[in-house]
């Protein structure tokens, strides 16, 4: 991962894959939004919506840093490739991203095991603004799997098939090692996190909730959230992402 500044977006952010950056921290000047919508929308008006809301409040395309979805099911990884070209390609054509840049937006995608869209839709965005009074940064942390490197293979995923307390432990380490690391990247620790996601469908309670609060250290005072969904490709059984945005706004 690359630490980049991102001066027309507001923002800086770590390298990730084609798809999606490691994950985003506000610049001097700035803070970051969260708006997360009444209901999930198909992710090509959810877009549509996101252009509105960054006119609206009078802000570049290149303000936009994050966006969380939710899919109806898990991708094959053939399948996954071919979702993340076309995402990409309207970041493009909003004006969010250049060609020959790097993928500057943050993700998380994952799908719900209950109320699960038709489509792959929008759940959230986020996207900084002017603010007049510095305060504590704003960041988001993208959602990180059990994968070792960008490539989705039997070979890449920790304790591939295997879903023993001790396996799931084991993926919860890795992941909380690559959340760590993605904080580090951009000059943050576990101290600065104001919400914690897990998103998978198996149990969190005993050995693993103790890991994740041991990590979070006195961040775990605003507790763990908990989506009863699975990671967006087969075979991945566990995600997290981490939070600290300077404000959350509600849409319809």
């Amino acid at each position: 991962m690359i630490h980049i500044e991102n001066p027309s977006g507001g923002y800086d952010f770590l390298t990730g894959i084609s798809a999606y950056s490691s994950g985003v921290r506000s610049r001097e000047g700035y803070e970051i939004i969260r708006a997360v919508f009444g209901d999930v929308v198909p992710w090509r008006q959810g877009f549509d919506r996101v252009e509105k809301q960054l006119a609206d409040e009078g802000v570049s395309m290149r303000a936009l840093c994050s966006v969380e979805l939710r899919c109806s099911k898990p991708y094959s990884s053939d399948g996954f490739d071919a979702f993340n070209e076309a995402y990409v390609e309207r970041l493009r054509a909003m004006g969010v991203l250049n060609r020959d840049e790097d993928n500057s937006v943050g993700r998380t995608n994952v799908a719900p095991l209950k109320h699960a869209p038709s489509e792959q839709s929008i759940f959230a965005f986020s996207y900084t603004r002017p603010v007049a009074n510095e305060g504590q940064t704003s960041f988001i942390i993208s959602g990180g799997g059990e994968v070792r490197g960008s490539a989705i293979t039997s070979d890449t995923i920790v304790r591939y098939g295997e879903t023993s307390a001790d396996a799931i432990e084991e993926k919860v380490l890795f992941v909380l090692d690559v959340m760590e690391k993605r904080l580090t990247g951009l000059g943050l620790s576990w101290s600065d996190a104001r919400m914690i996601n897990v998103y998978t469908k198996h149990p969190v309670d005993g050995l693993v909730t103790e890991a994740i609060l041991k990590c979070a250290g006195s961040s775990g005072l605003h507790g763990l959230h908990l989506f009863p969904t699975v990671p967006p490709v087969v075979n991945i059984e566990f995600e997290m992402d981490v939070k600290g945005p300077a404000w959350v706004l509600a849409l319809p």
